[in-house]
């Protein structure tokens, strides 16, 4: 089974660059002009990957780039279940649409990342319960 990677790149700007060597992955890297730039060590070892991401340019808007992102792994979804599919991101906001399609026995995660550059994945973060509360500060 493969693993397809849904990057929100507005979030966890280049830290998803070292899954970059993953064999039988898929990168899609959403990104507006929101989203942070990468780093010259960072560009280089995205240069020299075998495993090229495609980046999908997103309209701007209020959580724009996640509604595109979740559109997208749906529509994937439909046409392709046997993928593993993870979410990378540290926004919590996405663990409804995880929950929503776990609950229908598809394989969807969301990993959260560090922002700082090269890091590795933190741990595997269970989707937020309607029971627990959410504080921003």
């Amino acid at each position: 089974m493969a693993k397809i990677y849904y990057i929100d790149s507005e979030n966890v700007g280049d830290s998803w660059i070292d899954l970059l060597s993953e064999d039988d992955s898929r990168f899609l890297v959403f990104y507006t002009g929101h989203s942070p730039r990468i780093a010259y060590p960072q560009a280089i070892q995205l240069m020299n990957a075998t495993n090229k991401p495609e980046f999908v340019e997103c309209y701007e808007g209020n959580n724009g780039l996640d509604f595109q992102l979740v559109s997208y792994l749906g529509y994937e979804l439909h046409t392709d279940n046997t993928n593993e599919m993870v979410i990378v991101s540290n926004d919590t906001g996405f663990d409804a649409v995880v929950h929503f399609w776990m609950d229908r026995g598809m394989n969807v995660k969301r990993v959260p990342r560090s922002n700082a550059s090269n890091t590795q994945i933190l741990e595997i973060i269970e989707p937020v319960s309607d029971d627990e509360i959410i504080t921003s500060l």
